[in-house]
């Protein structure tokens, strides 16, 4: 199984980022964001990134981009490069992008997925619970329109 170190990034990483944003991100549903999307985002207050790297190599592999306002946290992005999907990489950053967000106060972690991305069950198995749908949230690059689910993780009662 592949080792993964998960560190605080900044604006320094986002080289790194966006590799692995290309690679994990399907074009055909649109929803990689741009370096200018990534940057302004990151440098938001509340904004934190989180930069997985495969241990052996220091290869970047994933990150997860939260951002926290008041007592909630929203993970806005998370994504794991294609040839290191399905080693725990996603599930390290996840955990790290939750702890993180309770550490810094929040009660609340949310997050919107596309309604058949496959990692909505990796959300459900951490503890996540749908809380709402929005019809045709996404639009593909084929001009399809899917629909998303909101999910909520309650970090402190």
């Amino acid at each position: 199984m592949t080792a993964f170190n998960i560190r605080p990034a900044t604006l320094a990483d986002l080289d790194s980022v966006m590799i692995v944003m290309q690679s994990a991100f399907h074009p055909q549903y649109g929803e990689a964001w741009t370096s200018s999307q990534c940057e302004s985002t990151i440098s938001l207050p509340g904004a934190h990134l989180l930069l997985a790297q495969e241990c052996a190599t220091a290869l970047p592999c994933g990150f997860a981009l939260t951002r926290i306002v008041g007592t909630e946290a929203e993970l806005l992005l998370i994504a794991v490069a294609a040839s290191f999907q399905g080693q725990g990489a996603g599930r390290k950053l996840l955990y790290g992008a939750t702890e993180s967000a309770a550490k810094l106060g929040a009660k609340s972690l949310y997050l919107e997925v596309r309604q058949d991305n496959p990692a909505a069950s990796l959300y459900e198995h951490v503890g996540f619970i749908q809380v709402g749908q929005r019809p045709r949230y996404y639009q593909g690059i084929s001009g399809q329109f899917f629909d998303s689910l909101t999910y909520q993780l309650r970090l402190h009662d």
